[in-house]
């Protein structure tokens, strides 16, 4: 199947998104200059980011650097399970980033994303837990609005 190029719309005056799609029954190979970051909580699932395809269990967490090919992590996958997504604005890391030199750390981080980064452990438990917090207060505030 030919890759596509995503084109991903934000809302305005927003630096990022978080949601969570399903897309299980669809195989969507492809890119966006966007970096993104993708928890799925499920029994087992399959990973495919530029040429590497692996597997994973339990859960998975995934930095995905701009421009990296690859399958929505939902794919194929036949039991029940969670996904959240959080896309960063193609221009956050010269805007929000670059400028800050204690960010450095951070912006060597994104720079290994290019390849796509997997994340283990402690790491994964706090990462995930932030990203349903999030989630959580943006559907807050829209509620209150």
């Amino acid at each position: 199947m030919k890759i596509q190029k995503e084109i991903i719309e934000f809302e305005e005056g927003k630096s990022f998104k978080i949601f969570e799609p399903s897309m299980k029954h669809c195989f969507f190979w492809h890119y966006h200059p966007e970096i993104e970051l993708v928890y799925v909580e499920a029994l087992n699932g399959i990973r495919h980011v530029g040429k590497d395809i692996s597997g994973f269990m339990e859960s998975d967490l995934l930095l995905v650097g701009s421009n990296v090919p690859h399958l929505n992590f939902d794919y194929g996958i036949k039991t029940e399970y969670k996904q959240v997504v959080l896309q960063l604005k193609e221009n956050f890391l010269d805007e929000m980033i670059l400028p800050i030199p204690e960010f450095d750390d951070i912006k060597k981080l994104l720079d290994r994303s290019y390849l796509g980064l997997s994340f283990f452990g402690e790491t994964k438990k706090i990462v995930a837990k932030k990203l349903h917090l999030i989630k959580q207060k943006i559907l807050l505030n829209h509620s209150s609005l």
